[in-house]
């Protein structure tokens, strides 16, 4: 895990009971900041970019700093995905977007000749 990645545990005051903090991808000197809880990939589980900033002065309004260790399973596959994966501009993360190996089929257009291509019925020759 990256050692300048941070953890910190509010203890289950809010739906982002946990907050990753690290270094930001796209703006020097800033950091990125990702909100979860224990079960991001269930329904109605919680995990987003909750946006970059400035460093602060202190944390302590996001609980206290906790190991990648002592997250649960869920949420330590969760971290470990927004460390690894490259996301899009630098923000934001789709856990949706994650594949299963196999690539989307993609339709052939219909040639711009036909009636059918152009959506307009009725024309003659």
């Amino acid at each position: 895990m990256a050692n300048k990645a941070r953890i910190y545990d509010d203890g289950g005051k809010s739906i982002d009971r946990y907050t990753l903090v690290v270094p930001s991808v796209n703006e020097p000197g800033k950091l990125d900041m990702y909100g979860f809880d224990e079960n991001p990939y269930y329904p109605q589980g919680f995990g987003q970019f909750a946006g970059s900033c400035d460093k602060m002065p202190s944390y302590a309004h996001l609980g206290k700093l906790i190991s990648y260790n002592d997250l649960p399973d869920q949420a330590q596959r969760y971290v470990k995905e927004v460390l690894t994966l490259p996301l899009p501009d630098g923000y934001g993360m789709s856990l949706s977007v994650l594949s299963s190996g196999r690539k989307a089929r993609r339709k052939k257009p219909k040639k711009a000749g036909t009636r059918s291509a152009t959506g307009i019925r009725g024309l003659t020759r």
